[in-house]
């Protein structure tokens, strides 16, 4: 384990630099945000090229909008007095604890052991970072949703999907199926732009411009069992035994799978933005009966704002010399106030929502000026 020299956040951050250094760099444009990822493990490097295949980019010589510099290190030595981040709503297992120093703040991950810098202008990963690549990947994209939040974007806990321009975006409790029902729309022809966040500004009444995060959807069993283009991502053992198990107990199977949306539905079907034309809000339930989908006035609904408000969490820093952003109840409402939302009740049914919402896009008209 390493011997932390000093309690100071910029002089571990210098030491770790310094004795770690960079060997490969990755450089990447997420729409209007270029990304530069150092690392100083060639094999992470080449994974972290692999996973972000569709949004790689030719070296340039302009600097960044967001750096970052995952380092594969002994562990971090766990001294000192630590903060735990209590666990989000419906979660019992504390997942981060975290430091604030005057320079910045240090979390650490509790199940992995994975350390993050976070400050202006600081962003460095150190630990085992090959074994843990989801939360490197994970990392990389909490920096890039910090510049959007810079930018007055709200944050949304939702999928979404795109066709011609035209987007949806699908909020809900973990585990209502967000992610399924974007990849049933996507084998239907749409674009999949985004699997657990989305980014919203409004422009103008009629432009809420939507932006998704570049992470390939991590989904259940029950989503490849179901959907025809993934259920080749199972193994003919493991088709079979998800094939036996209960509704609830494949509803609720905690094991997850990459889905590369380019290998899978074809090149060029992963995009980052469009203009958002509606949301779903999934608040369905395994044997409901049938299901309903009916249209609602949010500013009447004010209790479905939690399945789709996010905060940023400890990874946010607010941009140097400006005030924390609006996240407010009243924020969200404002960018959503004229965009049509609707309620997903009664029993779970994919081939009755992706139907309808398909239909919605369809039927849609885009603005004369998109």
């Amino acid at each position: 384990m390493v011997d932390t020299p000093s309690h100071d956040f910029l002089r571990l951050v210098q030491y770790y630099k310094e004795t770690y250094p960079v060997h490969d760099i990755l450089h990447m444009q997420f729409e209007d945000c270029s990304v530069q990822v150092g690392v100083n493990s060639r094999e992470l490097g080449g994974y972290l090229r692999k996973y972000y295949q569709s949004f790689v980019t030719e070296k340039t010589d302009v600097p960044p909008e967001v750096a970052v510099t995952i380092l594969e290190t002994p562990s971090f030595r766990r001294d000192g007095n630590w903060r735990v981040k209590p666990p989000e709503a419906g979660k019992k297992r504390v997942k981060e604890e975290y430091r604030d120093f005057s320079g910045g703040r240090i979390i650490r991950k509790r199940n992995t052991g994975l350390v993050f810098f976070v400050a202006p202008g600081i962003n460095l990963a150190v630990g085992s970072c090959r074994e843990h690549p989801n939360q490197v990947i994970n990392f990389v994209n909490n920096r890039y949703i910090q510049w959007m939040l810079w930018r007055t974007y709200v944050l949304l806990h939702a999928s979404g999907v795109s066709k011609e321009k035209k987007g949806l975006g699908f909020a809900g409790f973990a585990g209502r199926g967000k992610s399924t029902l974007a990849l049933q729309l996507v084998g239907e022809g749409l674009d999949f732009v985004s699997n657990d966040r989305l980014l919203l500004r409004k422009e103008d009444r009629k432009d809420i411009r939507m932006y998704g995060v570049p992470k390939l959807p991590r989904v259940n069993p029950g989503t490849l069992l179901h959907n025809r283009y993934l259920t080749p991502l199972l193994s003919r053992e493991k088709y079979d035994h998800y094939r036996s198990l209960p509704v609830e107990s494949l509803w609720n199977a905690e094991e997850k799978y990459d889905v590369d949306i380019n290998c899978i539905f074809g090149e060029k079907r992963f995009t980052l933005s469009t203009r958002l034309h509606g949301l779903g809000i999934l608040n369905w339930r395994q044997g409901d009966g049938k299901i309903c989908i009916q249209e609602i006035d949010l500013d009447k609904r004010k209790d479905l704002f939690r399945t789709f408000m996010k905060s940023p969490g400890l990874f946010f820093e607010p941009e140097p010399g400006k005030p924390y952003p609006d996240l407010t109840p009243s924020r969200y409402m404002d960018v959503l106030r004229d965009i049509p939302v609707f309620e997903v009740t009664g029993g779970v049914d994919f081939t009755e929502a992706t139907a309808f919402f398909r239909h919605f896009l369809e039927c849609t008209k885009e603005d004369e000026n998109e």
